[in-house]
């Protein structure tokens, strides 16, 4: 798994997709748009299998049901706006031309604002989309972006590009959205069942907001459905209330749900010292081994680790 590295958001300025310059169909250019598959981060299982009789269930899992909850919960907060987005979609835009359509202005019946998604094709087979928003009495200069991006789609089965969503700005114009602040900005390359995603949640709060707030994610998916998923934050790891540590999770997950994590904790009020741990568990999310730097007896057995 290669480490994470930071996905700036892509902060659009103006409202508007950009000028066509393709004469790409409607149907051309809402599929053009990522969707909640193409963006998701948690593994899923396709080939469930029983333990291995020789690797005994020790207790649940304890970084296996971690990383997934994480990334579950990460893929919730995206996937409701991905989800606005396929409905707005689900109907005939207001404007249609070739290479370029139009979506709204579309009501909302939780606040006086109203909505638009404007996507165009650009130049070298991109597409341009923004979902923005204004108060329902403001003049056109009010637009400002909620969800925007470029995709690149070469062909029906390949998708790439870069997403942002800002949730300072759809809070700022409707008070009962969730989450109330925070920025997510994610690179993507999927080519089903295929996919690669990496994504950076920067101070996201809210009911529905992921714990941690701040962290970065990367998934790998492999045609065969094994996944690398890696995750990092910064957190009191040790419990000091004092300076936070910087916690990286890297796990490997076989199709059949078992797999492996790596635990690497630094900084902070360690100093100079690393934490270190290691958890495998079966497809059931059960314990088979367990490791770590500061207790003396591992449990379990390594070679249940999945290779």
């Amino acid at each position: 798994m290669k480490p994470i590295s930071f996905v700036p958001c892509l902060l659009i300025a103006g409202a508007c997709g950009a000028p066509a310059t393709t004469g790409s169909s409607v149907a051309e250019l809402r599929a053009a748009l990522p969707t909640r598959a193409s963006l998701a981060l948690a593994p899923v299982a396709t080939d469930p299998a029983a333990p291995a009789a020789a690797c005994a269930a020790l207790r649940p899992s304890q970084f296996g049901s971690l990383t997934h909850q994480i990334a579950g919960n990460a893929d919730g907060v995206i996937g409701g706006v991905l989800g606005e987005v396929e409905a707005i979609t689900s109907t005939p835009p207001a404007l249609a031309e070739p290479g370029h359509a139009v979506w709204g202005p579309i009501a909302s019946d939780k606040a006086p604002v109203v909505y638009r998604l404007d996507v165009a094709g650009g130049a070298g087979g991109a597409f341009h989309f923004v979902l923005a928003g204004k108060p329902a009495a403001a003049d056109d200069s009010a637009w400002r972006g909620l969800f925007q991006g470029t995709t690149v789609a070469p062909d029906a089965e390949h998708r790439s590009g870069e997403v942002a969503v800002d949730f300072d700005v759809m809070h700022a114009l409707d008070a009962t959205s969730d989450p109330v602040a925070g920025k997510v900005g994610v690179h993507f390359d999927a080519a089903d069942p295929a996919r690669h995603v990496v994504a950076s949640f920067a101070g996201i709060s809210g009911k529905s907001a992921p714990q941690p707030d701040d962290a970065q994610y990367a998934l790998e998916l492999a045609p065969d459905r094994s996944a690398g998923l890696a995750f990092s934050t910064r957190v009191d790891f040790d419990g000091s209330g004092a300076l936070d540590e910087l916690a990286h999770i890297d796990s490997l997950w076989a199709p059949s749900g078992a797999g492996v994590a790596h635990l690497t904790v630094t900084g902070g009020s360690l100093g100079g010292d690393t934490v270190n741990a290691v958890e495998c568990w079966d497809a059931s999310l059960a314990r088979v081994f367990y490791a770590d730097s500061v207790t003396t007896a591992p449990e379990g057995d390594p070679a249940c680790c999945p290779r």
